[in-house]
């Protein structure tokens, strides 16, 4: 399970410098939907996996 939050993280990495480095706003904000389900994801898997450690 490490991996798939290792592997949301690096998502969230991405579509974060994507937005960042955006040519124009309207690609930037597109870029940027992308990030709040993501962070959901991760948080999700996070829970998951810290919930098993008890």
């Amino acid at each position: 399970m490490d991996e798939e939050m290792r592997a949301l993280a690096q998502e969230i990495q991405h579509a974060a410098g994507d937005t960042i480095w955006a040519p124009t706003l309207a690609t930037a904000r597109q870029h940027c939907a992308r990030i709040e389900p993501l962070h959901e994801r991760f948080n999700g898997t996070a829970n998951r996996i810290f919930a098993s450690l008890f």
